[in-house]
């Protein structure tokens, strides 16, 4: 099931990528790749500060 959410949230990046490239002049495959790529990078992030306070805090 998350990758249902992953893939909504990939779509959901490339629709603003390529909605903002339209309306700015830009090349919408680069503007899809930009989005895509901060929305990935802040998952990963998000993962990672996960992983760590969850490695600190025992419940």
């Amino acid at each position: 099931m998350i990758w249902v959410s992953v893939g909504a949230a990939a779509v959901g990046a490339a629709a603003i990528g390529g909605s903002l490239a339209l309306a700015t002049g830009h090349s919408v495959p680069r503007g899809i790749l930009r989005h895509v790529g901060i929305a990935i990078a802040a998952a990963v992030a998000i993962y990672f500060v996960g992983a760590f306070v969850g490695g600190m805090v025992e419940l």
